[in-house]
């Protein structure tokens, strides 16, 4: 059966030109006003859910342990904690306003890759001890410590924007 919604943590962090905020369950969690410790606005052939990049240079603990229902990105757009609230109380559906991606991995065993369901050509792959795998289930993307997540969209993380996962 589906994992119950109650659950699962609502995740949404938000990155500006001078800060960032993370969001849990609807609720300010975290703040970072010195912009030195922002993320660089440069961009990358791929970005990596669930792994991070120093997991390949060898260091331990830095696989995300757990499922990913799914994954919305809105770029070049900050939303408030009022929107932060609304997207919350109203989860899974897609409110206060339409996001530039979104990848949805319920109801996809057997699927190696998912289709952004607003552009429709921005794909999210699923991996495994990095190799191509496939969802082993339909309440989304199990994530054990070896898998991981793969877009090839590249140009997305630029700041300002905002990211959504409910895990």
């Amino acid at each position: 059966s589906e994992m119950c919604i109650r659950d699962r943590i609502h995740i949404v962090a938000t990155i500006g030109s001078a800060y960032a905020k993370i969001y849990k369950n609807g609720q300010l969690d975290t703040t970072v006003a010195d912009s030195s410790a922002l993320p660089a606005t440069g961009t990358r052939s791929y970005y990596l859910i669930g792994k991070s990049i120093a997991a390949d240079a060898g260091y331990s603990g830095r696989l995300f342990n757990g499922t990913v229902a799914y994954v919305r990105i809105w770029h070049g757009t900050v939303l408030d904690a009022t929107q932060v609230s609304t997207l919350y109380d109203n989860r899974p559906s897609i409110v206060p306003s339409t996001p530039t991606h979104d990848w949805d991995f319920r109801n996809q065993s057997g699927q190696s890759t998912i289709t952004d369901s607003i552009d429709g050509s921005s794909l999210m792959s699923f991996y495994n001890n990095n190799s191509s795998a496939t969802l082993p289930n339909d309440t989304g993307a199990t994530l054990t410590g070896t898998e991981y997540l793969v877009t090839n969209q590249a140009e997305i993380f630029v700041a300002p924007y905002t990211i959504e996962l409910f895990v």
